[in-house]
């Protein structure tokens, strides 16, 4: 990809556009459903097609994701975890977005942390998220991804969609051409999460199925 996508908002919908069409070509190429379908489809088209220009870091463990934000924020790579996140130092995070910055490329820090994941939206993943956004300096948003075997016009995903809202998350559905054993057309739904410090009040666009 040559197009340099400059705003979030913008990023978070590509990645959930690369994801649903990962799926559809799953099952196009292969004859299946998309029951079976490994979380690894979408995670390695998104890294392909946008890694360039968002350099984007496959499986960083969230110790790694600490170290270099710690020490992009002049703390120090030796500045211990907050007992709030310790737990979580050996999750390997499906994507991890850098923050383009003057020092070496392996010096830069996170900015965003994304997962992947099928048929359920992770409350678990979601509080992992929240509480990474809240103790890791200079990390940004938050990214899940889920592929769902039900329809964006499907009142489960509108209640989504709502819970979304009520709790000032991102949302996004994507539809796809995959199929279900039960027959239903699958969608992507996105949740997102930010820091304050991007765009602190300023509501999410993109909120209607797309």
């Amino acid at each position: 990809m040559t197009t340099q996508i400059d705003d979030l908002n913008d990023l978070l919908s590509r990645i959930g556009e690369i994801a649903a069409a990962a799926a559809s070509r799953y099952c196009r190429t292969t004859g299946e459903k998309a029951d079976p379908i490994p979380e690894s489809v979408m995670q390695m088209s998104v890294y392909e097609q946008l890694g360039d220009v968002h350099h984007l870091v496959p499986e960083m463990v969230v110790s790694r994701l600490w170290e270099r934000n710690c020490s992009a924020a002049g703390l120090g790579t030796a500045t211990l975890m907050p007992p709030e996140i310790q737990h979580m130092a050996a999750w390997k995070l499906d994507l991890v977005a850098l923050l383009v910055g003057p020092r070496p490329l392996g010096d830069w820090a996170a900015r965003g942390v994304i997962e992947l994941k099928r048929w359920v939206p992770s409350q678990d993943d979601q509080t992992r998220i929240e509480l990474l956004l809240k103790h890791v300096p200079q990390l940004q948003f938050g990214l899940r991804l889920t592929l769902v075997d039900v329809p964006p016009d499907h009142d489960w995903i509108a209640d989504l969609r709502a819970k979304a809202r009520r709790e000032e998350q991102g949302f996004w559905v994507f539809p796809t051409d995959a199929e279900c054993i039960s027959g239903r057309r699958c969608s992507v739904v996105a949740h997102a999460s930010r820091t304050e410090s991007i765009s602190a009040g300023a509501p999410w666009p993109g909120q209607s199925a797309r």
